[in-house]
């Protein structure tokens, strides 16, 4: 073994290792925040898993959103019943959790811990131009991504489904990414502003792609649930809406529930959502406007919780080359923003992230849109 080859294999071995520490003390001080109750409770299945894996069971059934069945199933396969572990997902999601349903509860809910966990460890290979120990400890360190593994969310597979289509992209493949981005389909309530980001730049064929999927997806929910499931899944998600309690509000890193009850709260709100409708359209650099989309289509949902702000750590990707819109939203997103929501003081985490979306923006204004940008280039230019 020549030398080059031998220290070029010891930088890899130091740069492994570099990581696993680094994750490793992520992951030691969230389960410390987090408690020794929460994770026993987790660990038997006291999560939204039991949501998911009755949804499978009732998959091609017309129980899947009539919620007395479905509590009467969900008490009895998996132990668990709740007013707030109903299904409030899609017929297609419901058809992908039906091979886990086939397992006991216990075995598929650890299948889905794993798979939950792989994804992370995926996610940084869809962003080749960030050091992996960057990319690994800001998954680590970001508490939005511990607290949607321990309620067992499906975040971390749409953000590696999200991550794959902006590789994608960057790779020439926009009929492929926009097949991949209809996966955030799953919470539509978050990336209408990245839609709109897709519209406006004219990215054509990444639209096509979305189309084909949600088409397929769209046509996947009506054989899962039968041409009237429509009615039934509204009324499910209008049942979560109106059980939102004072309590649930208060960890609500949105807007909506920040101003809940204030006379000015709906202006405010059209307010930012007009921001982020203007952001999509004004911003040349399609990057800073998708990394600015996702943070407001965060902070103007009407239903989100903090592991929903996971996603915001895609907008620090997006915007990684470049060094002043980095700084500033490493600062927007560092691990002390997501406590006060934790605690019950969303008020500072929304905060934070607006001004992480204005600093976005005020670099676009003041410097312009970054050089380089090849498929802004290379499509929408000259498409103009």
């Amino acid at each position: 073994m020549t030398g080059n080859k031998l220290a070029a294999m010891l930088g890899r071995m130091k740069a492994a290792c570099q990581t696993v520490l680094v994750c490793l003390a992520g992951v030691a001080f969230h389960a410390a925040l987090l408690g020794p109750v929460a994770l026993g409770r987790s660990a038997r299945g006291g999560n939204d898993f039991a949501a998911f894996y009755t949804g499978g069971r009732l998959a091609f059934s017309p129980d899947l959103y009539h919620l007395e069945a479905f509590r009467k199933v969900e008490a009895n396969i998996t132990g668990w019943v709740s007013d707030e572990l109903v299904f409030i997902r899609l017929p297609w999601q419901a058809a992908l959790f039906a091979p886990l349903a086939a397992f006991r509860f216990q075995t598929a809910h650890a299948i889905w811990f794993v798979l939950c966990v792989l994804s992370l460890i995926l996610l940084p290979r869809c962003w080749p131009s960030i050091p992996g120990v960057a990319c690994a400890g800001a998954l680590a360190w970001t508490l939005p991504i511990a607290v949607a593994i321990l309620g067992a969310q499906d975040i971390p597979l749409i953000a590696l489904a999200l991550s794959g289509g902006m590789l994608l992209i960057d790779r020439q493949e926009p009929i492929w990414a926009g097949l991949c981005l209809s996966v955030c389909a799953a919470k539509p309530h978050l990336f209408w502003p990245l839609a709109l980001v897709f519209v406006f730049h004219r990215m054509w064929r990444v639209c096509a792609g979305g189309v084909l999927g949600l088409g397929a997806l769209l046509a996947a929910s009506y054989l899962t649930a039968g041409p009237r499931w429509v009615p039934g899944f509204a009324y499910s998600v209008n049942y979560i809406a109106r059980s939102d309690s004072q309590t649930k509000l208060t960890h609500m890193p949105a807007i909506p529930a920040v101003l809940a009850g204030l006379p000015v709260g709906g202006a405010i709100e059209i307010c930012i959502m007009a921001c982020a409708i203007a952001a999509a359209f004004f911003i040349r650099n399609w990057k800073t406007a998708a990394a600015v989309a996702l943070i407001l289509g965060i902070v103007t949902a009407k239903h989100v919780f903090l592991a929903d702000c996971s996603f915001a750590l895609v907008s620090l990707f997006l915007v990684w080359n470049d060094a002043r819109q980095r700084f500033g939203l490493m600062l927007a997103l560092s691990p002390v923003v997501w406590l006060p929501s934790f605690f019950g003081h969303p008020v500072w985490t929304v905060g934070a992230l607006l001004a992480g979306a204005g600093w976005l923006s005020l670099q676009e204004v003041m410097v312009g849109a970054p050089k380089g940008d090849g498929y802004y280039t290379c499509e929408v230019a000259s498409a103009r």
